[in-house]
């Protein structure tokens, strides 16, 4: 895919190398087909998440509440009125590495649409 870029923002496919706070050697890589990111002050916006405003494109933070920390790549604007939309990868602690079972989920726009829900039994 080639990349498009401006002055504010660049997208292409790309890989992130997840390595552990104060290493350089990445322990798994994730393929991604789309990557938006946004440039400010001539760097790369990351962690930021301004309502309204450009998103980092990448953001750290406890996503699933079970207290590690979990990332989200920006993919695009395919969010509810053009807002920014994210792959998110949740730390799977037993595995020690990144699970994509959310990546998908997350882009779609009407997740509740394409997924078969379990039915629920009533007994009385």
């Amino acid at each position: 895919m080639d990349s498009l870029c401006d002055q504010e923002t660049c997208e292409s496919s790309g890989q992130i190398a997840v390595a552990k706070k104060g290493q350089a050697t990445a322990y798994q890589l994730i393929d991604l087909s789309n990557i938006f990111i946004t440039i400010e002050d001539n760097k790369v916006l990351i962690n930021s998440a301004k309502l309204y405003d450009y998103q980092g494109v990448i953001n750290v933070g406890d996503f699933n509440f079970d207290g590690l920390e979990d990332f989200a790549v920006q993919n695009g604007n395919n969010g509810s009125y053009g807002g920014p939309s994210y792959d998110i990868f949740l730390y799977n602690k037993k595995k020690g590495n990144f699970s994509t079972v959310l990546r998908y989920l997350a882009s779609l726009n009407k997740p509740w649409a394409s997924l078969r829900l379990p039915q629920t039994v009533n007994e009385s």
